[in-house]
């Protein structure tokens, strides 16, 4: 099953009409998932491939050599850590969100606070930095 949106993968579900079709359904679904993991797909993205590694690391604040740990599979990235580095690479909101989702994150809502904050501040390209003062400015925690 190639990469679909939800909205596709929602239309196949709609035909699934027996537990054995279920079963088939989830086992390429979990196959997909397998295949795509959070450091793949960010570095599979246009607006990360046209930075070199070291100003993503000078963007996010992350400590190089814990980036180059993300970047390579052997440490697996937290919430913020992938709000910082979505930050750095100024992605849009839907590859914020799903790279949340491919890493088994909350995505960002919009009932939430910080969460509001973040995406303000995602929609407006504001930099890490700026980000963290509007998160202190709220009283919120910082991004780290």
């Amino acid at each position: 099953m190639p990469h679909k949106t939800t909205a596709n993968l929602m239309k196949t579900l709609k035909d699934v009409n027996s537990r054995e079709k279920l079963s088939g359904y989830i086992k390429r679904l979990d196959k997909q998932g397998a295949d795509m993991d959070f450091k793949d797909y960010y570095k599979s993205l246009p607006e990360v491939k046209a930075l070199k590694s070291a100003r993503i690391i000078e963007r996010s604040g992350i400590n190089r050599t814990y980036y180059y740990q993300l970047m390579d599979g052997t440490r697996s990235p937290g919430r913020d850590k992938i709000l910082l580095l979505c930050l750095a690479a100024r992605l849009p909101l839907n590859k914020v969100q799903r790279s949340l989702e491919i890493s088994g994150q909350a995505i960002l809502y919009a009932r939430n606070k910080r969460d509001s904050a973040v995406i303000f501040a995602i929609n407006e390209k504001l930099t890490v930095t700026e980000v963290n003062e509007l998160l202190f400015q709220l009283g919120e925690p910082l991004l780290k």
